[in-house]
């Protein structure tokens, strides 16, 4: 039995060795494979789609409100032309100086800016300074002078009347001279006013205001 035994050890040794040789590379080569962040994230989205709580999408898209259709001929370019030489929305806003010196905003105003003077006999000088400086246009009872006119801002709407006939609603400031900043006159406010326009085509014409441009100042 000894004889065997020490037989098998011989045996064994080589057998041992062979097994390393063999067997051991390729157990130690299968490391612990680590997924990727987008297998992770994959791999989250099935879990968290299976249990009913995870949406997949994009958010919705929120819609404005709808655009107003212009008619062939009639844009917001062509409203802007027709509404500024209207002859209602081109009228300034006016001032009014008597020729007999009075107590009132505007005369005195104007004299303490040296644009007027008062005469010995209560009548109204306008000055050199006045002459050049003031939009005057003279009456019988006095001037009359510009202190701010209408600017054009933007066409808000366009509504169809009928096939021929278009509202147009827009927005317009006061543009103010010095003397209407003086009198106080708002740059900022915003009016609107809505026209009426009439034809076809190319040949639209502004025929009625439906909302005049008469906002106070």
């Amino acid at each position: 039995m000894t004889d065997e035994l020490k037989a098998f050890r011989v045996l064994l040794v080589p057998l041992f060795l062979i097994i390393v040789f063999f067997i051991g590379p390729k157990m130690c080569s299968k490391k612990p494979v680590t997924p990727t962040p987008a297998e992770t994230a994959t791999v989250a989205t099935t879990q968290t789609t299976a249990s009913g709580l995870q949406i997949v999408g994009s958010p919705p898209q929120s819609t404005g409100a709808k655009e107003s259709t212009y008619p062939e001929g009639l844009d917001a370019a062509r409203i802007q032309y027709l509404v500024e030489i209207d002859s209602q929305f081109s009228e300034p806003a006016t001032a009014f100086l008597a020729k007999k010196f009075a107590a009132d905003e505007i005369t005195a105003l104007l004299a303490r800016k040296k644009y007027i003077e008062r005469a010995p006999d209560g009548t109204t000088i306008v000055t050199r300074d006045g002459a050049l400086a003031l939009d005057l246009r003279e009456r019988s009872d006095g001037w009359t002078l510009t202190t701010a006119k209408r600017a054009f801002d933007k066409v808000t709407y366009v509504s169809r009347v009928d096939d021929e006939k278009y509202d147009a609603s827009f927005t317009w400031h006061w543009e103010p001279t010095p003397i209407g900043t003086e009198l106080k006159i708002e740059p900022k406010k915003v009016h609107s006013a809505t026209a009426r326009f009439a034809g076809g085509e190319r040949h639209w014409a502004l025929t009625e205001w439906v909302a005049a441009p008469n906002d106070a100042k």
